[in-house]
């Protein structure tokens, strides 16, 4: 509990330093104040996202964003001390310089291989198997230059004079890039969470265990090739992992719950390493019932296409 509410401090205390020097300084600036008067104020502020920073740093609560913001203040502040001409762009540009930092912690990770900076939002969410999956790391990447797009329209907006008024055009400033974040990022990111896995095509995840199975299939079935479906599997494993649980398909949603479900549709009766085995497509489905080596009772016909609607591949044109 102490570490979540450390990394929302450590995650959230960068965009109040930028905006308190926005605030401050321009304030000051518009007073008439000479730039060796307002310097104090202004590192003041930088220091605390420095020792912020060297916290999340140690405690491993940093993300990409506070790296990217207090990087680019630290570079905007020292300029102050070593080119002042552009330390006072900085200083009359804060917010400008929040969404340059925004881009580049959205980009950085990118050009250099490493993992986007939306996976760290979303990867709490999903079951392990899914959050080292390639197809959740390529939704990412192509989430992640969604964003890169939006902050470098947000570093635009943040330039546009909308008025001579000047608390207004401070209002204004600060209001329109978040009013597209949140009415166009957001949306399309939790759009694209859900759009994307049913399109890409990447290699099928392969399970170390029949728990990460069961906990991934809710996040992988082909929602489209499960229009109509309303079904509940019902499962019994043994052998190295005992499981007793039931798959629920409906509305194009799909559920696993422990225990033992009083009407399913169809029952599933296996040795869990056949099942990870059929399941992971070392071993043909098909053949090992052919072969009695499971068993199924009530409709067998799900069975049919039940390995197509845990496949990320598009459906086929009718």
């Amino acid at each position: 509990m102490g570490k979540k509410i450390l990394k929302k401090i450590t995650a959230y205390l960068p965009f109040a330093g930028i905006i308190a020097i926005n605030i401050i300084a321009g304030d000051l600036l518009r007073r008439g104040f000479l730039l060796p008067e307002i310097a104090p104020t202004v590192l003041l502020i930088a220091g605390v996202m420095v020792l912020n920073l060297l916290v999340a740093i140690f405690t491993k609560t940093l993300t990409h964003f506070a790296a990217g913001i207090t990087g680019i203040t630290i570079l905007g502040i020292g300029a102050i001390y070593l080119y002042p001409p552009l330390g006072m762009l900085f200083l009359y540009n804060a917010i400008v310089a929040l969404y340059v930092g925004l881009l580049l912690a959205a980009l950085l990770p990118i050009l250099f291989g490493r993992a986007p900076f939306s996976e760290s939002f979303s990867k709490p969410r999903y079951p392990k198997a899914v959050g080292t999956s390639p197809i959740f790391r390529k939704t990412n990447l192509l989430i992640s230059w969604m964003w890169v797009g939006i902050f470098a329209v947000c570093i635009v907006l943040s330039i546009v004079i909308y008025t001579d008024n000047y608390l207004l055009q401070q209002l204004l400033q600060n209001i329109i890039p978040i009013a597209l974040q949140l009415a166009f990022g957001l949306p399309m990111t939790k759009y694209l969470e859900k759009k994307l896995p049913q399109t890409l095509i990447t290699p099928q995840i392969h399970f170390e265990s029949n728990k990460d199975l069961f906990e991934a299939m809710p996040f992988g079935m082909n929602r489209k090739k499960a229009e109509g479906i309303d079904t509940v599997l019902q499962f019994h494993l043994s052998g190295d992992e005992v499981i007793t649980g039931y798959l629920t398909i409906k509305d194009q949603d799909c559920t696993f719950t422990e225990g033992e479900h009083e009407k399913p549709g169809t029952k599933i009766t296996a040795d869990s390493k056949l099942w990870l085995d059929i399941s992971n497509g070392d071993v043909n489905g098909g053949v090992a019932y052919v072969e009695k080596r499971y068993t199924v009772e009530g409709d067998v016909s799900i069975l049919l296409d039940f390995a197509d609607l845990f496949t990320n591949a598009p459906p086929e044109d009718d």
